[in-house]
């Protein structure tokens, strides 16, 4: 791609070559990339690794907490089941069947909202795959399916849950919706899980 087919402004695309990417807002920048059909991304380090690890051991209590109550409702738990169907890949946090009333959970763990747009891309894939994916894992084709994402119960996710809620309608199952499905699942169920215990 030439220079001139860019559609961000010149002085941009010069600071950038110039090593002086420092000085611009970080929207620029990603705008910039996005006119090459490149994705900038940042990674934040604190204290080392530590971020990392602080945010994978939130998101490993999530998924334990969950996995916890799932288990107690007779709910067989595979945790970062991993997936790859024709080019579409990723795994599940949460992907758990319940035999005997032929009922699937498909759950993503966060520890904090992030992008909801991608958020909510990756399970509504994840979503449209269960049925082939339970049938490949656990021998039989679910009757019934819950797509769930699921937090820690602090205020900013749920702030954020209630500031989207158009936007999260087919999530609009919250915590007793989601305990009375998993004790007796009837039809499809979308919600959003706050754990108290993660």
């Amino acid at each position: 791609m030439r220079q001139q087919d860019l559609t961000t402004p010149r002085r941009i695309t010069q600071q950038i070559e110039g090593e002086m990417a420092g000085r611009l807002r970080l929207d620029q920048v990603r705008a910039h990339f996005a006119g090459l059909g490149a994705k900038a991304q940042v990674t934040v380090w604190w204290n080392g690794a530590a971020l990392d690890r602080l945010i994978d051991e939130r998101h490993a209590e999530v998924v334990n907490a969950a996995a916890v109550v799932l288990a107690a409702h007779g709910f067989v738990v595979k945790t970062e089941f991993s997936f790859n169907d024709f080019g579409d890949r990723g795994s599940i946090d949460l992907f758990a069947a319940n035999d005997a009333n032929r009922a699937l959970f498909v759950g993503e763990a966060k520890s904090e909202w992030g992008s909801l747009e991608e958020t909510l891309r990756r399970q509504n894939l994840k979503t449209r795959l269960a049925r082939k994916l339970a049938e490949e894992a656990f021998g039989w084709r679910p009757e019934r399916v819950a797509s769930v994402l699921v937090f820690p119960d602090d205020r900013t996710c749920r702030r954020v849950a209630d500031k989207y809620r158009a936007s999260l309608a087919s999530y609009a199952g919250r915590g007793r919706e989601i305990r009375a499905w998993l004790r007796t699942p009837t039809g499809d169920l979308g919600g959003i899980w706050f754990l108290t215990n993660a």
